[in-house]
C-alpha cells in the first residue's frame, strides 16, 4: 500500500477546504495537529533556521503534508506557502493516528516519505549554509545530486586506502576518522551534522588517509565526484565557493569542537531512575530544547503498545525508526531511557542513536546490579563511549576499586556523585554531552603555586571544574584539586607537601635524591586510581626512551604525577616497565591538547605559569667555568654573576614545550589563556606557597571576571 491510498480510506473523515495564493498551510514553529491531502494546486516547502530562510522544493496533488510533526511531535521545520490556488482534505491528528494503527503498512510508507523529507530538508539548508546562498536552483541541484546514505553505529562509511571517489555531509550523526599507526589506531578527528567526511574524493581519486567508522547512526548525503563536476560547471562562483571551504578545512587544524546532542541513559534498580532523569534533564535545560524518550513514551506517540520493542525485521520497524530519527532532529539535545524491563530490541535502539551512553548504578553494586548493567553494555555498539556514574553514600569520603569495577562491568570510564548532589549531577550532565568546563595547569616551578589562586578565583566567580589537567608542578597541584580537597586546605596541605623538597645527592643520576618530594607525592595520592578521583584528571609525562608525550588518564596516580615532575637532571627519571619518563614540560608544558583531544569540554581555561624570558647573563665570565669559583661566589656579597645550574635545567627542559605552545594554543580551541607574570617569584621557591596563591588569586580574578562579562557567564 502506498500513502496516496490514504485519500481514499472511507474512514478519513477527511474535511474538505480551499487555500488562496500565498497562503500558508503549515507554519514552521507552530504546533502541528492535522494531516493534509492536497487534492488541487501547489506549494512551496520553506526552511528556515538561524535567519536563513531557503525553498528545498514544490508539492502538488496527491502529496501527504503534516505527517513529520505527526510522527515526531514537537512543531515543523518547514513552512508550506501555497503558489496556486488549491484545494486540501484536512484528517485532525487524533483520526491519523487511529487510522494509521490500523493499518501497519500505510504506516511505515507514510513513515519513510517523512524521514525522507526531514533529511531532504536538512541537507537543504546544511547546502545554503556552506554554499553561502539560498539560490533555490544551486539548493535543488545539489539535492537531485546527493544520496542520502545511513550508516549503522559501529559500521565503516569507507575504509583507508578505498579509492576517494565522493565526499559526504553529515546530516545526523556522529563518525569517527581513524588511521593506522605503529603505536596502533589512532583517532584523527570527530564528525557531527554539518561537516565534510571524506573532503579528498571531490577534487581526485587518491587513496583515503583514514578509515571513517560511524559512532552511532548516522545519516549522510553522498556527492560524487562526477556529480561535483557537474553542478561546478552549472554553477561555478557558487560551487568553487564551497570547494575553497573544504580546502581550508582540510588544511586546518583538526582539534575542533566535538558536539554531543544524545545520550542514553540506563539507571539500575537500586538506584533512583525518576529523580536521576529528572535532575539530569534539568541540568540540561539551559543548553537548548531538550527531548526525552522512554520506551512508554514512543509507544503512546505512536498509539502503539509495544511498537518501541520491535525487531528491525518487525512491521513497525520504518515506523519506529523514522519516529526516533524525526524526534531527535527536532531538538537540540536528546535523553534516550533504558528500563530494566525494557527489550534487548529497544535498548539496542536507544544505543545505537547516542553519542554517549550513561549507565548509573550504586558503588557497590551488587551481584544483581551487575548483572542488569552487564546486560545493557554487552549491547553498545564497540564505537561509543560508555560512561560508569557510580552513585555513593552522602557521606562516601573518597571512592576505591572504581578501577576494577568499571574492567568488570565494561566502562570506558568513571565518574562518581554523592545521592543528592547537584553540582556533581551537573558535572555528570556537562561531561555526557561535551559541555564539560576543563582548566589545565601548566609548569613553571614554584610559579605553580599561583595555579592554587586562579582556581579560587574561578570557583568564587561560579566556574565550575568539571575536568582537570595538570604538566610538571600542575601535575601534583590538579590531582590535589581532583582529591576533593575542600578550597581552604589548598594553601595549608601544599605548604605541608612542599617544605623543604630539595634533598641534593652526588650529582652522578642528578642533582636531587627525589627522596622527600616522592615521600611527599605518595602522601597525598596513596591508594588513589585516576578512576577513583571525584574530578576527572589527566597528567602528562614525557617518555625518554620513546621521543614521545605520554597521556595518564588510569591506574595509581602518584607514579604518574611523580613522573610528570621529574626535571630532567635535577629528579631521577621514573622506570616504566623498559622506558624513562621524565617532566612533561620538556614536551608539553600546557597540555590544552589533552582536553581538546576527549572531546568533553566546550569552554577550556589555560593556565600559564611558565617564565616567559629564562636567565639572564649578568657577567662576560668567559667560555669556561669553574665550579669552586661559582660556588665561592654564591656565598660572596652581591649577586653571583653565575647562572644556577637548577635554573638552567629547568629553563632547558623549557625550552621545546615553549616553542609549541602557541601552536598548541591555537590549535586547540582554548577560550581563556592566562599568563600570569610571576618574574618575581624563583623557580625554586617552594616554601612560597601562600604568597604566591595570593598573587595568582589577585592577578587571575579581574581577568576572569572580564573574560566572563564579555561572554555573558561561563555557559
Amino acid at each position: 500500500m502506498s500513502a496516496l491510498t490514504l485519500f481514499d480510506l472511507p474512514e478519513a473523515g477527511a474535511i474538505a477546504h480551499g487555500i488562496d495564493v500565498g497562503a500558508t498551510l503549515i507554519e514552521a514553529g507552530q504546533r502541528e495537529t492535522a494531516l493534509h491531502l492536497v487534492d488541487e494546486g501547489s506549494f512551496d516547502v520553506v526552511v528556515a533556521r538561524d535567519g536563513r530562510s531557503v525553498t528545498v522544493g514544490q508539492v502538488g496533488p496527491g502529496a501527504v503534508l503534516g505527517e513529520i510533526s505527526l510522527f515526531a511531535g514537537g512543531r515543523p521545520s518547514a513552512s508550506v506557502i501555497a503558489t496556486t490556488a488549491a484545494r486540501v482534505r484536512t484528517i485532525e491528528a487524533e483520526t491519523a493516528r487511529q487510522l494509521l494503527t490500523e493499518h501497519d503498512e500505510l504506516a511505515n510508507d507514510l513513515a519513510e516519505e517523512a524521514r525522507t523529507r526531514v533529511n531532504n530538508n536538512e541537507l537543504a539548508l546544511l547546502v545554503a549554509e556552506l554554499a553561502g546562498t539560498n539560490d533555490q536552483a544551486v539548493v535543488t541541484d545539489v539535492l537531485a545530486e546527493a544520496e542520502l546514505v545511513d550508516v549503522p553505529a559501529g559500521e565503516p562509511l569507507f575504509s583507508e586506502g578505498e579509492r576517494s571517489d565522493a565526499a559526504y555531509l553529515v546530516i545526523s550523526g556522529r563518525l569517527s576518522a581513524i588511521a593506522s599507526s605503529p603505536e596502533g589506531p589512532r583517532d584523527l578527528a570527530r564528525y557531527g551534522r554539518g561537516q565534510v567526511v571524506g573532503e579528498a574524493g571531490l577534487f581526485g581519486t587518491a587513496p583515503r588517509g583514514s578509515s571513517v567508522v560511524a559512532i552511532r547512526d548516522s545519516v549522510l548525503a553522498k556527492i560524487p565526484d562526477e556529480a561535483f563536476e557537474r553542478l561546478l560547471s552549472r554553477h561555478p562562483r557558487v560551487m568553487t565557493g564551497v570547494a575553497r571551504q573544504v580546502v581550508e578545512r582540510m588544511t586546518r587544524p583538526r582539534r575542533e569542537r566535538h558536539v554531543t546532542s544524545a545520550i542514553a541513559v540506563s539507571v539500575t534498580a537500586r538506584t533512583n531512575a525518576r529523580v536521576f532523569t529528572t535532575r539530569l534533564l534539568e541540568a540540561l535545560a539551559p543548553y537548548g530544547s531538550v527531548g526525552h524518550l522512554t520506551s512508554a513514551a514512543v509507544d503512546a506517540e505512536l498509539g502503539r503498545p509495544g511498537i518501541s520493542q520491535s525487531e528491525r525485521t518487525d512491521v513497525g520497524a520504518p515506523r519506529l525508526a523514522s519516529f526516533l530519527h524525526e524526534f531527535e532532529l527536532a531538538h537540540e539535545l536528546l535523553v534516550v531511557e533504558l528500563g530494566a524491563n525494557d527489550s534487548d530490541a529497544w535498548c539496542r535502539r536507544a544505543l545505537g542513536i547516542a553519542d554517549r551512553v550513561l549507565i548509573v548504578a550504586s558503588a557497590e553494586c551488587n551481584p544483581d546490579e551487575r548483572a542488569e548493567v552487564r546486560r545493557i553494555t554487552s549491547l553498545v555498539p564497540e564505537t561509543t563511549t560508555v560512561i560508569g556514574v557510580l552513585h555513593h553514600e552522602p557521606d562516601t569520603e573518597r571512592p576505591s576499586g572504581s578501577a576494577g569495577l568499571a574492567a568488570a562491568l565494561g566502562f570506558d570510564e568513571v565518574l562518581h556523585v554523592h545521592a543528592g548532589s547537584v553540582p556533581e549531577l551537573e558535572r555528570v550532565a556537562r561531561i555526557a554531552t561535551s559541555r564539560a568546563v576543563g582548566v589545565v595547569l601548566g609548569g613553571g616551578g614554584a610559579r605553580g603555586f599561583a595555579h592554587i589562586g586562579v582556581v579560587k578565583a574561578l570557583i568564587e566567580l561560579g566556574v565550575p571544574i568539571d575536568t582537570i589537567a595538570g604538566s610538571s608542578i600542575g601535575a601534583p597541584l590538579a590531582a590535589g584539586i581532583a582529591t576533593g580537597v575542600v578550597p581552604s586546605q589548598w594553601v595549608p596541605t601544599a605548604s605541608r607537601l612542599f617544605a623543604n623538597l630539595l634533598d641534593y645527592t652526588v650529582p652522578v643520576v642528578s642533582l636531587i635524591k627525589a627522596e622527600r618530594i616522592t615521600a611527599s607525592i605518595e602522601e597525598a595520592f596513596e591508594n588513589w586510581d585516576f578512576e577513583d578521583l571525584w574530578i576527572p584528571f589527566r597528567c602528562v609525562s614525557t617518555n625518554l626512551t620513546r621521543s614521545r608525550v605520554e597521556v595518564h588518564r588510569s591506574g595509581p596516580v602518584a607514579p604518574r604525577v611523580r613522573a610528570s615532575v621529574a626535571i630532567p637532571g635535577v629528579m631521577p627519571p621514573v622506570p616504566d616497565g623498559d622506558d624513562l619518563l621524565v617532566d612533561g614540560g620538556v614536551l608539553n608544558n600546557l597540555p590544552v591538547d589533552v582536553l581538546a583531544d576527549e572531546g568533553r569540554c566546550s569552554t577550556i581555561i589555560a593556565v600559564d605559569v611558565a617564565p616567559p624570558i629564562g636567565p639572564r647573563a649578568t657577567a662576560d665570565y668567559g667560555l669556561s667555568v669553574s665550579g669552586w669559583d661559582a660556588l665561592r661566589a654564591s656565598f660572596g656579597r652581591g649577586k653571583s654573576q653565575f647562572p644556577g645550574i637548577t635554573a638552567i635545567l629547568m629553563r632547558s627542559m623549557l625550552v621545546g614545550s615553549m616553542r609549541d605552545r602557541n601552536r598548541l594554543i591555537a590549535e586547540a580551541p582554548v577560550d581563556l589563556h592566562l599568563q600570569l607574570d610571576l618574574r618575581s617569584v624563583g623557580l625554586l621557591d617552594f616554601d612560597a606557597v601562600e604568597p604566591v596563591a595570593a598573587q595568582g588569586h589577585d592577578l587571575a580574578k579581574p581577568l576572569i571576571a572580564a573574560w566572563l562579562e564579555e561572554r555573558g557567564g561561563w555557559r
